[in-house]
């Protein structure tokens, strides 16, 4: 790290790879900025240093990234295909030739890190993406605490039995009773809460999002919004595809109803524009992470919209905390537990005339389905007091 050549001290680390992430964790970092607590975060995403530094946050890049990037992002699109029609050996054989070499350069730079900040407690909110297995693993090495804090919705698959960090902080029963199902140790999980939630819910979210409605949205005073993951981990390439001409034909027969498609910052496909502009659709609107419409704050895209579209996104949680309905859209049945323990309050379809009569039937929501959301809320989320980041805080306190 030629970057880091003085040893910059700190008790606590957190490893940050993705803005959901840096969102979860930036109001706990402000809780031990006011208690003097000592801390340092290493991103490896350069597009985050602003973000951080936006903030006055102590911050180190760590370069990930592999020498010929367009080369690599060209084989990582041609992997995305690999769901569809089988693996590609001679694909997977370069793939691993960048990515391990990749990992001894991560690895390197964290010793390095690790052995210059000499923290007590390293905090990630993913411990199964490469950069912070490795960094947990070696922390680890070094008698480091590791604590992992739950960013997004944790659902029922064979992935969570793969969590290493000594303690794993989860937002309520819901997702502990998960992790304990799935083979993890009650002792190390504990309910805190969701930390990045403590402002966000004061707001007043029956206003509309003038930066997002008066703009774009041209006096439409409600909306349907769209919001797919992309390829990757939960969602097949051949999936997506269908998902989207599925929504791009409810857009073509729905023309008295307005759509926002929320791309996924690691989308990068031109799918639903190509199609949108075949097709001469007016009534949507497509926004992509590099559009200056794009909203970090997730709830932002909530206000006035009367429906969540999506598939297996973490939007599918939050939209019951601010009482806007949601399906989860599964046409090869990739995610059939994402509606599980939901009692209806996410819906589940799985073609397309289910999902146009639930369009149609989006005035007539039953008081007993309100009585059902504030249950799956309290199960999810073990209590919206604005006191989540207290907790986390006083977690990381106690592992020094």
């Amino acid at each position: 790290l030629p970057h880091l050549k003085y040893e910059m001290l700190a008790e606590v680390v957190f490893s940050v790879t993705e803005v959901t992430h840096y969102n979860q964790i930036r109001p706990v970092a402000k809780v031990l900025e006011q208690k003097k607590i000592g801390f340092v975060i290493i991103t490896y995403r350069s597009k985050l240093l602003p973000l951080i530094k936006k903030d006055n946050f102590p911050v180190v890049l760590c370069d990930d990234l592999p020498i010929d990037i367009v080369v690599y992002k060209d084989f990582l699109k041609q992997g995305f295909s690999i769901k569809a029609q089988g693996i590609n050996i001679e694909w997977l054989r370069k793939f691993c030739e960048l990515r391990i070499a990749n990992v001894y350069r991560i690895i390197c730079q964290q010793k390095v890190f690790i052995n210059r900040v000499r923290p007590k407690v390293v905090v990630t909110c993913n411990d199964q993406s490469l950069e912070n297995r490795a960094f947990v693993l070696l922390s680890a090495s070094f008698a480091v605490q590791t604590i992992m804090l739950q960013h997004g919705s944790i659902v029922r698959e064979p992935f969570n039995r793969m969590f290493i960090s000594s303690k794993i902080l989860v937002y309520g029963n819901q997702t502990k009773n998960l992790l304990i199902n799935s083979g993890l140790h009650n002792e190390r999980i504990e309910i805190v809460g969701a930390p990045y939630l403590d402002n966000v819910l004061k707001k007043d979210f029956s206003m509309p999002n003038q930066s997002l409605l008066a703009q774009v949205l041209e006096g439409n005073s409600q909306f349907i919004l769209v919001a797919l993951s992309g390829v990757g981990k939960s969602t097949s390439a051949e999936h997506y595809r269908l998902l989207v001409n599925c929504i791009v034909k409810l857009i073509h027969e729905r023309a008295d109803i307005y759509f926002v498609v929320k791309k996924h910052r690691k989308d990068n496909s031109s799918l639903f524009e190509d199609l949108v502009m075949y097709m001469g659709l007016k009534n949507v609107v497509i926004v992509g992470n590099d559009n200056n419409l794009y909203q970090d704050d997730i709830f932002e895209w909530l206000r006035g919209c009367k429906l969540v579209i999506s598939g297996a996104s973490t939007i599918l949680m939050e939209s019951a905390l601010v009482k806007v309905r949601s399906v989860s859209l599964d046409l090869l049945k990739e995610y059939p537990y994402v509606s599980d323990s939901s009692d209806g309050v996410i819906e589940y379809v799985n073609n397309y005339e289910d999902l146009h009569k639930l369009v149609d039937s989006l005035n007539r929501e039953a008081s007993s389905d309100d009585l059902k959301r504030v249950r799956y809320v309290n199960s999810h989320f073990f209590s919206l007091d604005g006191l989540a980041s207290e907790r986390v805080a006083a977690v990381i306190e106690n592992c020094i």
